[in-house]
């Protein structure tokens, strides 16, 4: 009987350690300074970059709307939120008020400037993030994050940094928070890291330290997985460039690290696009996209640069559901532009000439996807660039005119674009 009694007891002992282990255990292998992590009980967690392949923010995607930051700056630094509808493509400040002039704190839509602001939008707030201080204006302004709601009422700041600090894209969301790389400056010495920034609680926490030496950088993010890339065996005075580059994934609930890809430096040209790993191999003259949650692989393009192109000149502009957009040198010595773009798709030994450009000092762009429209099987795209006038004053106090490019918003059904011919609707 004593020897039941003494099993059952075992049992409940048992079933509770376990208990306590799915719920507390997830954290178990995290570093003291690592921010805490989902449990094993948890929701997955789903990373997201709010931003395209070359880490460049254009702006927010609403679900019916896209919000940008107006290209055009007054004296003072000072800017503005305008909002794109998708539907009437028309183009308005983010305010509300009749007779605004849109230039002051009172207006929802402005922005006091400096710093480089970046616009995105995480779980239906927007956020606003000035990633380094700024000393324009009369008030000296730390690197800050700010949120506010999509008609750009009740903004609040987050959290701020010290001056010495700065934060780093790509910017990266799990749906309620945001991860970015935060640059800590002393005595000449940097430290990088990424850290956690919890929007609701207002404070942040570190998650991974970044070897800056190697310039360790995160690059992009899918499922429960960052995107790193580093520099193995690199010597700042090495004028050989004998090193390797390594891409690498890293678990952001456990921070266990695999090796996605590694490639001798000039070797080949690598691109990032969410989970996709793309490269060319100046080896083979082709293209080879990796998914870096599965491994799986595959050719998406062959004899990618003509005889006597130069990899430099190479560009992999668009990735998506297994199609890629490239530029490579023109061969052609009548071509002023020197670029030509290509389409290609499920047959790596075919590809079709992609026409959908516009001219940005005289060298030739393609017409660039930002955002998908939910509902639409159409891309929210930067159709063109114009250049306005902008009055500014030199060192000396006299003025003088500076011309700003300005994106020229559109949409696009995601076929046209891919045909490379279609008609694209411009807003206004």
């Amino acid at each position: 009987m004593k020897e039941k009694r003494l099993w059952v007891l075992l049992c409940v002992v048992c079933a509770a350690w376990l208990l306590c282990a799915c719920t507390g255990g997830g954290q178990a292998g995290a570093p003291a300074s690592a921010s805490p992590v989902p449990s094993a009980c948890a929701a997955p967690v789903k990373l997201e970059p709010l931003q395209g392949a070359g880490g460049t923010v254009y702006g927010a995607a609403g679900p019916e709307g896209f919000y940008s930051i107006a290209g055009i700056a007054r004296p003072d630094g000072s800017l503005n939120i305008q909002y794109t509808d998708y539907a009437s493509l028309q183009t308005v400040f983010l305010c509300a008020q009749p007779n605004c002039a849109h230039d002051s704190e009172s207006c929802t839509s402005f922005l006091p400037g400096g710093g480089g602001v970046s616009l995105m939008m995480v779980n239906g707030q927007l956020v606003l993030v000035s990633p380094s201080g700024s000393t324009e204006n009369e008030r000296p302004q730390l690197p800050c994050v700010c949120v506010c709601e999509p008609d750009g009422s009740a903004r609040r700041e987050v959290v701020s940094f010290a001056a010495n600090q700065q934060l780093v894209g790509p910017y990266i969301t799990d749906g309620t928070g945001l991860y970015a790389t935060l640059e800590t400056t002393e005595k000449a010495r940097v430290a990088t890291e990424l850290i956690y920034i919890d929007l609701q609680a207002g404070k942040f926490s570190s998650v991974l330290p970044l070897d800056h030496t190697k310039s360790e950088t995160v690059v992009s993010a899918e499922g429960e997985y960052m995107i790193l890339y580093a520099r193995n065996g690199y010597e700042p005075n090495d004028m050989n460039g004998d090193y390797s580059v390594c891409y690498q994934r890293v678990n952001i609930n456990t921070l266990e690290r695999e090796q996605i890809f590694e490639y001798a430096a000039g070797e080949g040209l690598p691109g990032v696009f969410g989970r996709n790993f793309l490269f060319y191999s100046r080896l083979k003259n082709e293209i080879e996209q990796i998914d870096c949650l599965t491994g799986e692989r595959r050719v998406l393009a062959r004899e990618v640069l003509p005889a006597g192109g130069s990899m430099l000149e190479l560009s992999l502009c668009f990735y998506d559901q297994g199609r890629l957009l490239y530029a490579v040198p023109s061969g052609q010595e009548t071509d002023n532009s020197g670029r030509t773009f290509f389409v290609t798709g499920a047959d790596p030994d075919s590809k079709t000439e992609f026409r959908l450009t516009y001219l940005d000092m005289e060298r030739p762009l393609p017409v660039e996807p930002i955002a998908q429209i939910e509902g639409e099987d159409s891309y929210f795209v930067i159709a063109d660039r114009v250049l306005l006038p902008r009055e500014d004053h030199r060192e000396d106090g006299t003025s003088f005119t500076a011309y700003i490019p300005v994106p020229v918003y559109g949409k696009i059904r995601c076929e046209d674009f891919w045909a490379g011919s279609g008609a694209i609707e411009r807003a206004e």
